[in-house]
């Protein structure tokens, strides 16, 4: 089944084209060139509403998450019948928050870092160009951007911060802990969506130097 005039949401620029599902899997033809996301390789489908109708969201093993908009409610209707008997997935609805809250939950989905308010989304970030992740405070993470060389509009994100309280009512617990938690997690999830395939993979390494004591995960990836 075919859809014409569908959105591909790639960072600043969103390019029409022809959306298909069949059995083997889902594409997206365009002027930019073709998507292909094989049915083994499609985990989840979610749908939600979008500046122009309604969006759809492809969480696969293998990249970022790609979506895809400008689908009728009579589309989401129709893919979600062809999902269950292609794939065996059920689609969900994805909710997003309305609230305006500032605060919420840090939580990571693939490759993507999600805040979440009342367990709505409240905006969703790529990792893939996540530059860097640092404490930058007491209770504080900071997570970097690289510039986004294709974006012509001009503004883009680059920086973003969040205050992380500590753990309340256990004197156990240092402050910056949950703030080193969400740093370690950016990070963590940045460097493991390496493009290159992993050769071998260590978890819990303990590494020691005079006065430190580090728990880290060892990788080593192929040269191709």
């Amino acid at each position: 089944m075919s859809y014409q005039n569908i959105l591909h949401h790639k960072k600043s620029v969103s390019t029409p084209g022809t959306f298909k599902i069949t059995p083997q899997g889902i594409g997206h033809k365009s002027a930019a060139g073709i998507l292909e996301y094989p049915a083994k390789t499609i985990q989840t489908i979610q749908y939600s509403t979008g500046a122009r109708g309604f969006d759809i969201k492809i969480i696969t093993n293998t990249e970022v998450a790609p979506r895809f908009g400008n689908f009728k409610e009579e589309d989401v209707a129709e893919i979600t019948t062809l999902a269950q008997r292609h794939y065996g997935i059920k689609m969900e609805q994805r909710e997003f928050s309305m609230r305006g809250w500032n605060w919420g939950d840090v939580e990571f989905e693939g490759r993507s870092i999600m805040f979440q308010i009342h367990k709505k989304t409240a905006f969703e970030i790529p990792l893939a160009g996540l530059a860097n992740s640092a404490l930058t405070g007491k209770n504080e993470v900071s997570l970097e951007w690289g510039a986004d060389e294709e974006n012509k509009r001009g503004d883009e994100l680059v920086e973003m911060r969040f205050f992380v309280p500590g753990a309340e009512g256990d004197e156990d617990i240092e402050d910056d802990q949950g703030a080193a938690a969400v740093s370690y997690e950016a990070e963590y999830h940045r460097r493991l969506w390496v493009t290159k395939p992993r050769v071998l993979q260590y978890w819990r390494m303990v590494l020691q130097s005079p006065h430190i004591r580090y728990c880290a995960v060892v990788v080593w990836y192929s040269r191709c």
